[in-house]
């Protein structure tokens, strides 16, 4: 019982691990995507890819909170399937029944057991394969949901900007002619990204004079 838990674990946290890793990294991808801005100046680091980014996919509104169910069912069910691969007890069951229906399948003249035993191990192959397939499909799927979870958050405090509804900060930087009004997206060792209206412009930090927060819900 012991072996089967700790095989069990050994197939489900990776196939967990890595889903999680890639709804953070391709949120963020489509996230900094719907500013129009490059990913690779914001990298996120590892441990932010697997919490911050699968927590912050479940905190927005409703269309993305859609995208999430959906990308977590299909990482959910990514994991059952690994899990399954992993126990043999069930896959040999149904490596069993496969094979059965495939002996009553059979003429009555029953072919050499060479062939036989060559059909039984394509099936175990073939059983395998199709599991593979099936984890790669539903983490693209994720991977897909992600991306497009992340671009509908940045359409969202795009929006919240034009309304004057969201947060904002005014920006005082020599590369632009004025003070402005400006969302702050995100910010790296050595960049920040700001959302000024109909463009982004990032800035290194040496290049920025002073930045100003302001929350119109604050009085």
């Amino acid at each position: 019982m012991n072996e089967s838990r700790l095989q069990l674990a050994l197939a489900v946290l990776p196939v967990l691990s890595a889903g999680l890793y890639l709804m953070g990294v391709t949120y963020h991808q489509g996230y900094l995507d719907g500013f129009g801005i490059e990913d690779s100046l914001f990298p996120l680091s590892i441990d932010r890819s697997l919490l911050s980014g699968f927590l912050a996919l479940v905190s927005f509104g409703l269309i993305p909170m859609a995208y999430t169910v959906f990308a977590a069912m299909a990482l959910a069910t990514s994991v059952v399937v690994a899990a399954a691969l992993s126990s043999i007890p069930r896959v040999n069951r149904w490596q069993a029944i496969v094979l059965t229906k495939l002996h009553s399948m059979r003429s009555k003249n029953a072919p050499p057991p060479a062939l036989n035993n060559l059909s039984d191990k394509w099936a175990t192959v073939l059983m395998y394969v199709v599991g593979v397939f099936v984890v790669v499909f539903l983490l693209a799927v994720v991977a897909v949901l992600s991306t497009k979870s992340g671009r509908e958050q940045a359409r969202k405090e795009i929006d919240a900007f034009k309304s004057q509804n969201g947060n904002y900060v005014t920006l005082h930087t020599a590369s632009l002619p004025a003070t402005t009004r400006a969302k702050q997206i995100i910010c790296s060792t050595s960049h920040c990204a700001y959302w000024l209206g109909s463009e982004a412009i990032v800035l290194r930090h040496e290049n920025i004079e002073r930045v100003l927060t302001h929350n119109p819900a604050v009085p």
